[in-house]
């Protein structure tokens, strides 16, 4: 879905379901160690639904969504695990070079590389296959980054978190580097999410708003009032249209 190319055509009937569309692309793909999601008309197709029920009918374009079929442990102890939900096994032991322990883990979208923060405030970006360290992220005026930062949806091309001075931030995932600060709330900034097109990025913060920023500008575009309490997450909808928060 994130590039528009085609992967594989398969034939099925109509009284098929997502699960048997899962299983004839892994065969083709030759690939086991991927969760897929099929998108239809903007609507995930869950495993037991037909592709007569969801209304595909011969031609049409299923979207697919790959994601590597992982699960990650960071216990407090300086190592992040990557583990193989089919067997048990732990892949890849990653032991994090941080200046405390790992506080939050996240993959890219790929499952190639992954993101961790520690209790310190360091945020660095490694190669899931190798552990090798790839990049660290560069803090705005030397503030801690906090837990929670998370890739770009599309490619991973860049992340976005929070900071411990009311600020958030955008990094380049391959350098290192930060392309944007949100500068504005008037408490910490608990949460930071980018939306699906990744042209703006929501906050959250304990002032009590939710902001929508400009990636590009850095500038707020819109602050969301109506909470009675400090806010903790934000998420976008996959459409991007809607906007959830919570106190």
């Amino acid at each position: 879905a994130a590039t528009g190319e085609p992967i594989a055509r398969v034939r099925l009937r109509k009284g098929d379901t997502a699960a048997r569309l899962r299983e004839s692309l892994l065969v083709q793909m030759g690939q086991e160690e991927l969760a897929l999601h099929f998108v239809f008309q903007f609507a995930i197709l869950e495993d037991d639904v037909t592709l007569e029920t969801a209304g595909v009918t011969h031609g049409d374009v299923v979207f697919l969504v790959r994601s590597p079929l992982q699960q990650l442990s960071a216990p407090l102890g300086g190592s992040v695990r990557i583990w193989q939900p089919q067997n048990g096994d732990a892949k890849t032991t990653l032991v994090a070079q941080l200046d405390g322990k790992v506080r939050s883990a996240a993959f890219a979208p790929d499952g190639l590389a992954l993101l961790t923060v520690s209790a310190e405030g360091e945020a660095e970006v490694w190669d899931v296959a190798t552990g090798m360290a790839l990049c660290r992220l560069v803090r705005p005026g030397g503030a801690r980054v906090l837990p929670g930062a998370t890739f770009s949806p599309a490619a991973g091309l860049q992340i976005v978190g929070t900071a411990d001075d009311t600020t958030a931030a955008v990094w380049c995932s391959r350098t290192g580097e930060c392309l944007q600060s949100f500068t504005g709330h008037g408490d910490n900034v608990r949460a930071a999410c980018f939306s699906p097109s990744e042209g703006l990025v929501a906050t959250a913060s304990r002032d009590w708003q939710a902001r929508l920023w400009d990636v590009s500008t850095g500038k707020c575009v819109k602050a969301l009032i109506g909470h009675t309490d400090a806010l903790s997450s934000a998420s976008f909808a996959p459409s991007g249209r809607w906007l959830a928060t919570a106190a």
